[in-house]
């Protein structure tokens, strides 16, 4: 396929595992490649795909359909017409562990399996600032639980679990300084993924992905390295 003078682009989604050799040698054939997150799993992948990609002269976009959702833009619009400042904001994402994204060496670490979240509170309240982080994995699952700082002094928490059986789900809540502020609807993900596409297509049409997403890939990309390595060390110093 990749040898076809005919195809122009592809896509790859793929266990997370096998997601930068393939956009490599997507690119290394001259061809513009779409990735369903997380583009790779460590960041150092991350950087050396986006030089490969302009070296080529090719587009290489990673798939983020939760900035493009009903909720997420409801709580844009409501962060910017707030009239209190923010205090503190929670993450909670959890899910199952069924087929390959229970093992760490097909899915990655949490951090970067999970991107996405890191990507909503980086939109909403970044550039982000690791302040801890705490991995813990057990029999029938994983959690993970990270605290943040925001651009502007706001507390943050990211707590991610994935156990046998449990449904997939991410809920957000923001409190300022007169109380929490009412979650809009979640909705329906509906056409998200034909969206993502569309802003793929347009890059290429354009020569080159947007900056500003290639920046945000890779500072996300920086601070899920940063949770691992805490992670990992505050395990190593927990004795575990």
């Amino acid at each position: 396929m990749l040898a076809d003078p005919e195809i122009a682009a592809v896509a790859i989604c793929t266990e997370n595992a096998t997601h930068a050799e393939l956009a490599a040698r997507a690119l290394e054939a001259r061809k513009h490649v779409l990735v369903e997150y997380p583009l790779a799993l460590r960041c150092a992948d991350y950087a050396e795909l986006y030089a490969l990609a302009t070296a080529r002269g090719r587009v290489l976009h990673e798939e983020h359909i939760e900035l493009l959702t009903a909720s997420h833009r409801a709580w844009r619009e409501r962060l910017a017409l707030r009239a209190a400042p923010i205090v503190r904001a929670t993450i909670a994402s959890r899910g199952g562990i069924e087929g390959w994204i229970g093992d760490p060496g097909r899915a990655g670490f949490a951090s970067f399996a999970a991107i996405a979240r890191l990507h909503v509170l980086d939109d909403l309240f970044g550039p982000l600032q690791l302040i801890s982080a705490e991995y813990r994995a057990e029999e029938g699952g994983i959690a993970l639980r990270v605290e943040l700082r925001g651009a502007r002094g706001e507390e943050l928490l990211w707590t991610h679990e994935r156990r046998r059986g449990l449904a997939h789900a991410t809920e957000l809540r923001v409190e300022t300084t007169a109380g929490a502020l009412e979650p809009p609807p979640s909705g329906a993900y509906g056409d998200l993924f034909a969206r993502d596409l569309a802003l793929f297509a347009q890059g290429i049409a354009r020569g080159a992905p947007a900056a500003h997403d290639v920046e945000r890939n890779l500072r996300c990309a920086r601070l899920a390295a940063e949770i691992e390595a805490f992670s990992w060390s505050d395990s190593h110093r927990r004795g575990r």
